[in-house]
C-alpha cells in the first residue's frame, strides 16, 4: 500500500485521513499484519512466498502528515512501514529543521523523521528534489541525488547507519539512467562500506 499526503486536498496525492484510520483498523481487525519492505524484497529475490495475511506500507516525500496523522494510527496497531524522503538540497538535519515543501505540503522534521525511526519506521531517499528521472538527462539525474556540498545518500546513511533504499520518481529507467544508476549504486555501496550500513 503506497500513500504519499494523508489531507483530505483534491489532489491526486491526498488520501483522507478517516479513510486511513479505518482501512488500517480494517487490516487489523481482519488478522493483517505489517512486513517490512526489505523482508517483502528479500522473499522477491529468494522466489519464497510472502507471509499469509502481509502487507507493506510506504510513504513517498516525507509530508508532515505522516507524523501527525500515519504515525500514531500505525503505533496504535503495532505496524511498521517505509518513508522515502525528497530531502533537498540542504546540508543541515537539526532537529527543528524541516525538508524543502513539495506541492504546498508542510514536510517531516528531522526531529520526526528521527522519533519515527526509533520506532517501527524505516526511512529510504527518494532524491533531493523529486525529479522524474524518466525525463533527465545523465546530468540531471545527478542531480536528483546530490548537489554542490550535500548528498541524500549521507544524509539518510547518518540518520539511519543500518538500511538505505532508493526510490526514483516515476516510470521507468532507460538504458541511460540505468547505467548512471548503477554508478550511483556502487559509489553508494562503497560508502556504506565504510559506515557498516546494507543497500538492497
Amino acid at each position: 500500500m503506497t500513500f504519499h499526503a494523508l489531507d483530505d486536498q483534491p489532489s491526486v496525492i491526498s488520501f483522507p485521513t478517516p479513510l486511513f484510520r479505518r482501512a488500517i483498523a480494517r487490516l487489523h481487525e481482519s488478522g493483517f499484519h505489517t512486513l517490512d519492505l526489505l523482508e517483502a524484497i528479500d522473499c522477491l529475490q529468494r522466489g519464497v512466498a510472502l507471509p499469509q495475511r502481509s502487507v507493506v506500507i510506504t510513504f513517498d516525500d516525507g509530508y508532515r502528515s505522516v507524523y501527525e496523522e500515519a504515525f500514531p494510527v500505525l503505533e496504535r496497531y503495532g505496524m511498521c512501514a517505509t518513508v522515502f524522503l525528497t530531502v533537498g538540497e540542504q546540508t543541515s538535519t537539526e532537529p527543528a529543521r524541516r525538508l524543502p515543501s513539495l506541492h504546498g505540503r508542510p514536510m517531516l522534521s528531522w526531529r520526526e523523521i528521527r522519533e519515527m525511526r526509533s520506532a517501527a519506521i524505516t526511512f529510504g531517499a527518494h532524491t533531493l528534489t523529486h525529479v522524474v528521472v524518466t525525463s533527465a538527462l545523465a546530468y540531471a539525474l545527478a542531480s536528483a541525488w546530490h548537489a554542490p556540498g550535500v548528498w541524500v545518500i549521507p544524509q539518510l546513511l547518518a540518520l539511519c547507519g543500518v538500511v538505505l533504499l532508493l526510490l526514483f520518481v516515476l516510470g521507468e529507467l532507460t538504458a541511460s539512467d540505468l547505467s548512471f544508476a548503477l554508478s550511483l549504486l556502487k559509489h553508494i555501496r562503497s560508502a556504506q562500506d565504510t559506515g557498516g550500513s546494507r543497500l538492497a
